[in-house]
């Protein structure tokens, strides 16, 4: 199947670690396992983990703690409407990710510190949200997620999302 059109934004944060890819084809995300922490003063992000429609279950990016879980399982047709990764500019790591949905839920993970860099409009795409690549602690740094990069699916001439066409502009 040809690989269908996404947008990326980011990436958000600093360059320890090394890379991650969280993705599983073209399948939307359905839950998200995430873990903060306090590190070096500050709230951030310790881990996560997606789990996408088909119940594929992802690899696990940094680090679990217990102490601080925040999960999110998205209701049928609900997508992000404007989202927010707080992080170091160029350096550091992920302080939080924030993001609220077209059913009026909001969700956030981490702290306030670091940049926040605002994803809304054109850069959300079609709002379902497919995965995310970076670099992670778990192969080099420490026990933080260093960057992210958004992925979701890019409306266009037909989008495709699970390998059917789900609309033709």
């Amino acid at each position: 199947m040809p690989a269908a059109k996404r947008v990326e934004d980011g990436p958000y944060g600093g360059r320890g670690g090394s890379y991650y890819n969280a993705e599983h084809g073209h399948h939307k995300i359905k839950k998200i396992d995430a873990w903060g922490r306090s590190y070096a003063g500050f709230d951030v992000v310790n881990g996560f983990q997606f789990t996408w429609d088909d119940g594929h279950k992802g690899p696990l990016v940094g680090h679990q703690n217990p102490n601080i879980y925040k999960p999110f399982e998205f209701e049928d047709n609900e997508k992000i409407t404007s989202m927010t990764i707080r992080a170091g500019d160029n350096q550091g790591f992920v302080d939080a990710i924030e993001f609220d949905t077209n059913k009026s839920r909001h969700y956030e993970v981490g702290g306030k510190g670091g940049k926040p860099n605002m994803i809304k409009g054109k850069h959300l795409g079609n709002g379902e949200w497919i995965g995310a690549e970076g670099r992670d602690p778990t192969h080099g740094a420490d026990a933080v997620v260093d960057s992210i990069k958004f992925l979701v699916p890019k409306f266009g001439d037909a989008e495709l999302l699970a390998g059917h066409v789900i609309s033709i502009k």
